[in-house]
């Protein structure tokens, strides 16, 4: 091999034998190996195919949660409009439109975010909203929500119960 530098000579790939015949550690070159690098992407792949499914349910549930959350809420909201004597005073809200008994505010004035979802849905699913006749002859909201697009939700019909609590009709079939 020759001498690394003078008085020195390599005996084996990490040593040299110095001036005075010790053996002297060689400076060992910096960096990672091309299988330690495809180790390591090999190991990040298999995390991140375990992860990202595990994320996409994640969301879809989180969607789900959501619009159930909003179900709930556009009922009490119609509930409090019929039972109230300044707004629907046991008159249903047949949209979100309907106006007040007094002051002349629409249902959408007076409860902002639900009248938007009824008008509009939220950004998983769209509402409708209809009523029924409850045992005791009151009106009772009738709310079913719809998936926007299937795919990106675990629920993909909610409907609301007699008492608003939302209950999960159709379940996604990529779920």
């Amino acid at each position: 091999m020759g001498n690394v530098r003078a008085g020195l000579k390599r005996i084996g790939p990490h040593f040299r034998l110095g001036e005075g015949g010790q053996i002297a550690h060689m400076k060992k070159d910096s960096g990672f190996t091309l299988i330690e690098l495809m180790i390591v992407v090999a190991i990040i792949g298999i995390l991140a195919s375990i992860a990202i499914p595990q994320y996409i349910k994640y969301i879809k549930r989180t969607r789900t949660t959501e619009g159930l959350a909003h179900l709930k809420n556009l009922y009490d909201s119609l509930v409090d409009w019929y039972s109230n004597p300044d707004l629907g005073n046991g008159s249903f809200a047949s949209n979100e439109n309907a106006m007040a008994r007094t002051g002349g505010l629409s249902f959408s004035s007076h409860f902002v975010q639900e009248g938007a979802w009824w008008n509009n849905g939220d950004l998983s699913y769209t509402y409708v909203v209809t009523s029924v006749v409850g045992p005791g002859g009151g009106i009772i909201p009738n709310i079913q929500a719809s998936a926007r697009n299937p795919e990106a939700v675990f629920g993909r019909v909610l409907i609301s119960t007699e008492h608003g609590e939302g209950t999960i009709s159709s379940v996604s079939p990529s779920y």
